[in-house]
């Protein structure tokens, strides 16, 4: 693994780590703001989660899904 798969593969676990934090601080603040009881309540909270944890694409940051130049496959 050559240094732009290094860092292709630590910019996109920074990203995961990023986006896993964003969706833990988005639930609080949606349970502090609409509580969590209604059907409301938890369609915004499950809708905000999809958003912010997407399922990943197969292969998606694995270090051979790189072309020579750093781009995704």
């Amino acid at each position: 693994m050559g240094l732009p798969d290094v860092m292709a593969q630590a910019v996109m676990d920074a990203l995961r780590r990023a986006n896993e934090q964003l969706a833990e601080r988005s639930q609080q603040i949606i349970a502090e703001a609409v509580g969590t009881e209604s059907a409301a309540a938890r369609a915004i909270a499950d809708r905000v989660d999809r958003q912010l944890r997407p399922d990943p694409e197969p292969g998606w940051g694995e270090p051979d899904s790189y072309d020579d130049h750093g781009w995704r496959r």
